[in-house]
């Protein structure tokens, strides 16, 4: 399990926790105002892909520092 340990910046991590109980991690590659642009892998299958995520985000288990 990844345990958060720090707030958003830019080069940190994004920790996810969805109801199915699956983890998923990002790396956040901007902060714009209530919202980040991150970039990930396998959010959809085999693809490496970009999305802008607001704060709010239900899903959004805390933040890592690298």
């Amino acid at each position: 399990d990844l345990i958060p340990n720090s707030t958003p910046i830019k080069g940190g991590v994004v920790v996810f926790k969805y109801p199915s109980g699956a983890s998923h991690a990002a790396l956040i590659e901007r902060i714009m105002g209530d919202k980040m642009v991150i970039s990930e892998s396998n959010y959809y299958p085999c693809e490496k892909s970009k999305r802008t995520i607001s704060f709010g985000d239900k899903n959004i288990h805390g933040f890592l520092t690298p």
